[in-house]
């Protein structure tokens, strides 16, 4: 129950890290766009500086949450290459077992062969 409450924590602590990390930026840039829109007296450099902040802010989390989600990414990547692996194996085990019975079915076709051509080789006595 412990580990549960441990994960239910780290995930709540990231819900609130990517929520600062997305305000941040943006109300910084924003007010950073008022501020020069008014020294300037334009109105293009909020909206500019705005597009700025979610770009920053977007950055931001995708930096966070690549490296949250490392291990998850690590040990998903690693039970891919073991179903992988099973699969290949299965793979070889099938065609070992299709050569086997394929040489059987030979072994068996030529005895018959055998047999047949001695029985005629018998009635023909």
């Amino acid at each position: 129950m412990k580990k549960n409450n441990k994960a239910v924590f780290k995930g709540i602590a990231m819900i609130t890290q990517i929520g600062i990390s997305i305000m941040v930026p943006v109300f910084l840039c924003l007010f950073l766009g008022k501020w020069l829109d008014s020294l300037f007296h334009t109105s293009f450099i909020t909206i500019l500086f705005l597009l700025l902040g979610f770009v920053v802010a977007f950055r931001n989390v995708y930096l966070m949450t690549r490296t949250f989600y490392a291990k998850d990414q690590k040990r998903e990547h690693e039970e891919w290459e073991r179903m992988h692996n099973m699969g290949l194996e299965r793979r070889q085990y099938l065609s070992e077992e299709a050569r086997k019975e394929k040489e059987m079915h030979d072994t068996f076709e030529k005895w018959k062969a055998e047999r047949t051509a001695e029985e005629k080789k018998e009635k023909e006595d």
